[in-house]
């Protein structure tokens, strides 16, 4: 009751107050397991790193949940404070695979131009043997790109796609994307330069003839 989510006993006993209702669980059962750290950040609502981030706790999916959360509020190209790159920094050495990919994709979004995020980025990618980081992270940050395209937001959507061809020079899904970008936003010539640059990356693709 007193976490704040629906409460399954105040659908039979609409008569007490959430209050009311904690007290007889409190009287019956005691003190009720405690929510996870990161659960519990996430259910703030607060967007802060703080909330948010939590290197070394066991709990992928969660982190992963909070990472979302906290990207989805980052600008591109505006780094975090130290707190919170400290935060990204430990995560991206997590244990868990796509805990550590988006780490390093929000690393990237928001501070790929410092030196030092940089390197650490480099070294991640060349120790990614089979390449699973780097498909996570273009596929993280080329979903940003289609997410702000769609709304409307060229310059971050932009950004978005800009960043997944660093990872990925040439790739002819991304610059697609980016063509149809440039075509909602009214820059032709763009748009016509990011198509025929697909074109010539994969020319067996219908739709880049189509776009």
């Amino acid at each position: 009751v007193e976490a704040g989510g629906p409460s399954a006993c105040g659908l039979c006993h609409a008569d007490l107050s959430t209050t009311e209702l904690q007290a007889a669980a409190d009287a019956w059962w005691g003190e009720l397991r405690p929510q996870r750290e990161a659960i519990r950040g996430l259910r703030s609502g607060d967007a802060a790193a703080a909330a948010l981030l939590h290197p070394g706790v066991v709990d992928p999916l969660a982190q992963f949940q909070g990472l979302v959360r906290f990207l989805s509020a980052l600008p591109p190209d505006a780094p975090p404070d130290a707190a919170a790159r400290e935060r990204l920094e430990a995560l991206a050495a997590d244990p868990d695979l796509d805990v550590r990919a988006l780490a390093l994709a929000t690393l990237h979004w928001s501070a790929g131009d410092d030196p030092t995020v940089r390197r650490l980025l480099v070294e991640a990618l060349e120790a990614d043997a089979r390449g699973v980081l780097r498909d996570r992270q273009v596929l993280a940050l080329g979903f940003l790109g289609d997410r702000y395209r769609d709304a409307g937001d060229w310059t971050r959507g932009l950004a978005g796609y800009q960043k997944a061809l660093q990872l990925r020079p040439g790739d002819p899904a991304l610059l697609s994307a980016a063509g149809q970008l440039y075509t909602r936003a009214g820059d032709l010539p763009n748009a016509v330069a990011a198509h025929r640059r697909s074109v010539e990356a994969d020319g067996g693709r219908p739709m880049a003839w189509v776009n």
